[in-house]
């Protein structure tokens, strides 16, 4: 890879992590059209995310750092559970427990982490398979239009009025479940994220929320997986200096973008994103057949 390419990749993977029209899936596009090799547009996606994941932290850094301190609080209060069991086991008495989930950010810390566990279950099942597929446009071409379909099927959907205490373990494991499918290029993890919240009857406000703070995690576990696995050597050190300086880049433009794109996220937009989905997906398709 030249400079220039990962120059691209950066600016376009800033742009459009940040809206539901697949990040992943406009790479892939964009390296067949670059004539990058697979394995190194991978792996240098992949180190681009770090950089819109550092966007995400930063503009959410509020709420990251109250979901980490109720984290901790939560950590305590099961301990000071367990000695009041012990207590209460040992000499027969009936002191009262402390309640885990009290508030609206202990209720959503807790969720984004049962969220977690279908989406490392499913992502680990189907890595390989969606490996396999980064080199193809037909796969990308149909997650574009699986994107294209939730986005559209989500604009006809009432507003929802739940909000982090309304939620249950449920609808947690439920948009784990489906988070874990955007391993597949052309599948957009905000997009569909969003969709299935919206559709489970979260605010919208609330699901692009609990959207961009799920990616946390994911793309911090989806970033070790790929280094951990990633053949020794596949970049050369120039290359590397260039996938650092793209990260940063990358970041950058995050910041730059996502804003403005967090407020061209609305449930009456969504069908605009449906419909440059559809166009890009088709497109393509028809690319590969070619």
């Amino acid at each position: 890879m030249n400079f220039l390419q990962v120059l691209i990749m950066a600016v376009l993977q800033g742009i459009t992590e940040f809206l539901p029209v697949s990040s992943t899936g406009h790479l892939v596009i964009i390296e067949h059209l670059l004539q990058v090799n697979t394995e190194k547009g991978m792996l240098a996606a992949m180190i681009l995310h770090i950089g819109t994941l550092l966007a995400i932290i930063v503009v959410f850094r509020n709420d990251v750092n109250n979901l980490i301190l109720e984290l901790k609080n939560m950590y305590i209060d099961i301990v000071r559970n367990t000695i009041t069991l012990w207590h209460n086991q040992r000499r027969n008495d009936a002191r009262r427990y402390l309640k885990i989930l009290s508030n609206n950010n202990r209720k959503f810390a807790a969720m984004i982490m049962v969220s977690m566990v279908p989406t490392v279950i499913i992502g680990l099942l189907l890595r390989t398979t969606a490996e396999r597929s980064q080199s193809s446009l037909l796969a990308t071409g149909i997650g574009l239009l699986a994107t294209a379909v939730f986005l559209i099927v989500t604009n006809f959907t009432r507003q929802g009025e739940k909000r982090p205490l309304d939620i249950d373990i449920k609808i947690a494991l439920f948009i784990g479940a489906i988070q874990g499918f955007a391993v597949f290029p052309g599948v957009s993890r905000v997009g569909i994220t969003i969709a299935i919240c919206l559709l489970c009857g979260l605010t919208c406000k609330f699901a692009i929320k609990y959207s961009f703070i799920l990616s946390i995690p994911t793309i911090i576990g989806a970033s070790i997986v790929a280094l951990a696995v990633a053949p020794e050597g596949i970049l050369s050190g120039i290359e590397i200096i260039y996938c650092i300086i793209g990260t940063i880049v990358t970041a950058a433009v995050g910041l730059l973008f996502v804003k403005i794109a967090l407020r061209l996220i609305k449930k009456e937009r969504l069908k605009y994103f449906a419909c440059y989905s559809l166009i890009i997906g088709i497109v393509a398709i028809a690319y590969h057949f070619a």
